[in-house]
């Protein structure tokens, strides 16, 4: 969980991005379970979109755009790496504490 300086809760997280380089502070308040490949294919390769939610979802890759995306609460996905080098690309709604 994320605290505000008075000890209240302000959002629960469901996945920390701290591990990624460049990303400290952000999070994903909500991971969506579904996978990149699943959403629907737009014109624009960093965006698809989701007929579970019927929301567009934009691929961030640096900090900037994840703020902005915070900012526009739209859904992201965020490309990491495991411990052994294996991609993962997460996806819901993004959450920055700063």
């Amino acid at each position: 969980m994320i605290y505000s300086g008075g000890g209240e809760v302000k959002e629960e997280i469901e996945y920390d991005f701290s591990k990624i380089k460049g990303f400290m502070d952000c999070a994903l308040s909500y991971r969506c379970p579904l996978k990149w490949d699943d959403l629907k294919k737009t014109d624009n390769e960093n965006v698809r979109f989701c007929t579970e939610c019927m929301e567009n979802v934009y691929h961030v890759e640096n900090l900037i755009d994840f703020k902005q995306k915070v900012k526009e609460k739209k859904c992201i996905s965020i490309q990491k790496y495991d411990d052994n080098g294996e991609e993962e690309i997460l996806m819901g709604t993004p959450f920055w504490s700063k």
